[in-house]
């Protein structure tokens, strides 16, 4: 395998560890999302309102990892 592959399979890495924490977020897993408000920018915001943005957030960068190691592995094919 050459070194320039293990560039694209880290990226997927990446996007499975994005696809987790959103899917975390969303089902409000994690200890601090128990509660019924979170302080989020000075404020309190409601933990569901919270962990949906949040989590939009995590499913929008997974998708654009798994977007950037798919042109990457292109790349490398194309270059071979």
């Amino acid at each position: 395998m050459k070194r320039g592959f293990l560039v694209p399979a880290f990226l997927c890495l990446c996007a499975i560890v994005a696809f987790t924490m959103g899917t975390l977020f969303r089902l409000r897993l994690l200890p601090f999302l128990r509660p019924d408000t979170v302080l989020s920018v000075g404020r309190q915001v409601s933990t569901e309102q919270f962990a949906h943005f949040i989590s939009k957030g995590f499913y929008i960068a997974g998708a654009a990892t798994v977007a950037l190691a798919a042109a990457t592995l292109i790349g490398l094919l194309r270059a071979k």
